[in-house]
């Protein structure tokens, strides 16, 4: 879509001012307001599609937020955000002992309750049930927040990450420039950032 059309849009817009402008309008990234552009929505479809609208939308119009070539890339600002689903506190007894699960650890919460006693144990569907403690626990505690920084070379994993394997989508940001063929493991932990 033409951008001018798309600046029509006001969430759109807001996103755009956010973001320091297009590409073509774009001056200095030093003066971007913003250290990351996290990206977190609910783990539920709707979450997903819109993550990956969004993912989109930052290929399309703001590709110098994904950093630089120079640097590898390691300088990209735009961060996929994984929410735990599952909580478990005061695990066997033992005050403040807590335990996390994602998506795709159905299998694992079920084993965890059969073997552990805890407190209270919580799914989260939304992010609008997290009170502030867990959103800081969930995007700012380095033990547990999951943020996998988006570069070129693993936006295979950040759509796998947002389970939307969009072809249409992964063709517009090759034929862009904006991504390679090339990804990174993300099952290797060392490449999804924690951020305290």
């Amino acid at each position: 879509m033409d951008v001018n059309r798309a600046l029509e849009n006001q969430e759109v817009s807001d996103i755009t001012y956010v973001c320091g402008g297009v590409d073509d309008l774009h001056m200095d990234i030093d003066k971007l307001p913003f250290e990351r552009y996290v990206i977190a929505t609910d783990e539920d479809s709707d979450g997903k599609q819109i993550a990956s609208l969004l993912l989109g939308l930052f290929m399309q119009n703001h590709q110098f937020l994904f950093g630089t070539a120079e640097n590898d890339y390691k300088d990209s600002r735009v961060y996929i955000a994984k929410a735990a689903l599952y909580g478990f506190f005061d695990v066997d007894g033992q005050k403040h002992t807590h335990q996390y699960f994602y998506a795709g650890d159905e299998d694992k919460v079920a084993e965890f309750q059969k073997n552990h006693t805890f407190r209270v144990g919580k799914r989260w569907k939304g992010l609008g049930e997290l009170n502030p403690d867990e959103i800081s626990m969930m995007y700012y505690d380095e033990n547990t927040a999951r943020l996998l920084q988006v570069r070129p070379d693993n936006i295979d994993d950040a759509l796998a990450l947002i389970g939307n394997a969009n072809s249409e989508l992964k063709s517009l940001m090759i034929e862009n420039g904006v991504i390679t063929e090339d990804t990174i493991d993300l099952s290797n932990p060392a490449n999804i950032a924690a951020i305290a």
